[in-house]
């Protein structure tokens, strides 16, 4: 996985691209709030529907991602 462990805390991975829900989607607004919350602005590298297409870019290795349980 390009050297980036199976899981991290948002500080570890914040010059990491990150792969999110596009805009519009209906979980980006709870994605969004937390990380405001957090006071985390990650590197959007892409943004897709799907879990599935987040999920399979990230096994990939090629960026990390947040997605709900």
């Amino acid at each position: 996985m390009g050297g980036l462990p199976s899981a991290c805390g948002l500080r570890s991975s914040q010059k990491v691209p990150f792969l999110l829900y596009r805009q519009g989607a209906r979980i980006e607004a709870a994605t969004d709030s937390y990380l405001h919350r957090h006071h985390f602005e990650p590197d959007i590298a892409m943004g897709f529907d799907m879990a599935e297409a987040i999920k399979a870019m990230v096994a990939f290795g090629v960026e990390v991602s947040m997605l709900p349980l």
